[in-house]
């Protein structure tokens, strides 16, 4: 490998020397201490964790305790878990973040000597690595739904590592980029937590005729009426792939706009969800569309403000009236039975008004997540040989 290629793209001011190639065996210890006295509690690594600040993504698990034998891990130390998932198919490595922990005995467990760790445990999990243990592992090579990888066999993997003070720097980076995504992480899923909540307090439950909470000036109780009277749905229009025509109209299928079609079959806004495969799942379409025949789609919005319609549904739930094991389907018929709570118009764009700012806060919340992931993600790519 040329002194180059051993240069990682990206790299902070003031480190140009290329990095080192070490095989594993060079710099780790194995760690077997054992401590039947110790009251540490007892930490299991998920197969998507591995990086950094991974408090919150392994966790204290009490049927762990049932295990004959752990071994005591402390802060900076590391440990492999050689069990396979579909999201770490070749197991998963982390760096203690706390004072002590047992670990179960089925991990390898060792120390880096003065490497740092977090920027080991990144490395050890990156996909380059995947590609070397996927070589140690033979197919068909599980023992009780691990790898079987041997702690001796692990330490032939070979990775490229740069001075200390680099990996420090590397390491620092990620450490804050990681809690900037999980600080947006929690906003958005503090987003959605209240959004869920407030679905469930904004409209009459329980054979009530007002909701638990209300907008100032409101006090007249809700109409009850079924489904049908009130926004009824009809089976979408068949448009087979082969048949769509590039165009301007979204093409709504059970799981949402999935193209568009030079024609269209229904004028703007609508109220859209899934009849065949993908159900309970709601979409609000605000330009002339197209409804495929795996949605059902409000023929009629009876004189209510569509996207309160849309709201309306989101809480009632339309999952749990599908039915069939394979492929779900939703029986509208079950649908236009049930019996629901309307209030007046005013109060229906209000309470529409109100969802939606929240829906756009949620909106934001994600996509600033997605952002930060799709940085972390090129980062990985580009600052690592």
């Amino acid at each position: 490998m040329s002194e180059n290629a051993r240069k990682p793209s990206i790299r902070f001011a003031g480190f140009d020397d290329a990095w080192e190639q070490r095989k594993l065996d060079d710099f780790v210890s194995s760690i077997t201490r054992t401590d039947s006295e110790s009251t540490a509690p007892v930490k299991m690594i998920s197969a998507a964790s591995g990086f950094i600040n991974q408090s919150e993504k392994y966790s204290s698990d009490n049927a762990g305790q049932s295990l004959a034998k752990y071994i005591l891990l402390k802060r900076g130390e590391l440990a492999y878990n050689h069990g396979a998932s579909k999201y770490k198919p070749y197991g998963s490595c982390f760096a203690l973040n706390v004072d002590e922990a047992r670990i179960p005995f089925v991990y390898h467990c060792f120390g880096v000597g003065d490497n740092n760790p977090y920027f080991t445990a990144i490395v050890l999990n990156d996909t380059r690595v995947d590609k070397q243990l996927r070589r140690l592992v033979s197919s068909g090579a599980r023992m009780d739904g691990l790898l079987n990888i041997s702690f001796e066999a692990y330490k032939t993997i070979e990775v490229m590592m740069p001075s200390n003070a680099e990996q420090d720097k590397i390491f620092k980076f990620f450490a804050d980029l990681d809690n900037l995504i999980t600080l947006h992480q929690r906003k958005y899923e503090k987003m959605v937590f209240i959004k869920k909540s407030m679905l469930e307090k904004m409209f009459p439950k329980n054979g009530s005729s007002i909701p638990e909470i209300r907008f100032v000036g409101f006090t007249d109780p809700w109409e009850q009426r079924k489904v049908i009277n009130v926004a009824p749905l009809q089976r979408g229009f068949d448009l087979p792939r082969q048949k769509m025509q590039s165009g301007c109209y979204p093409v709504v299928m059970s799981n949402g706009i999935s193209g568009y079609h030079s024609e269209y079959k229904v004028k703007a806004p609508g109220v859209v969800t899934g009849r065949s495969g993908t159900i309970g799942n709601i979409h609000y379409i605000n330009q002339d569309y197209w409804p495929h025949n795996t949605a059902l789609w409000v023929t009629d919005f009876r004189g209510n403000y569509p996207l309160y319609i849309f709201y309306m549904y989101q809480n009632l739930n339309l999952i749990r009236f599908g039915t069939g094991s394979g492929v779900p389907t939703l029986n509208r018929n079950d649908v236009h039975s049930v019996e629901v709570y309307l209030p007046r118009l005013k109060e229906q764009q209000r309470i529409s008004t109100f969802l939606h700012d929240l829906d756009n806060l949620i909106t934001l919340h994600q996509r600033k997540l997605e952002k930060l992931k799709n940085i972390k993600k090129s980062m990985l790519e580009r600052m690592f040989v």
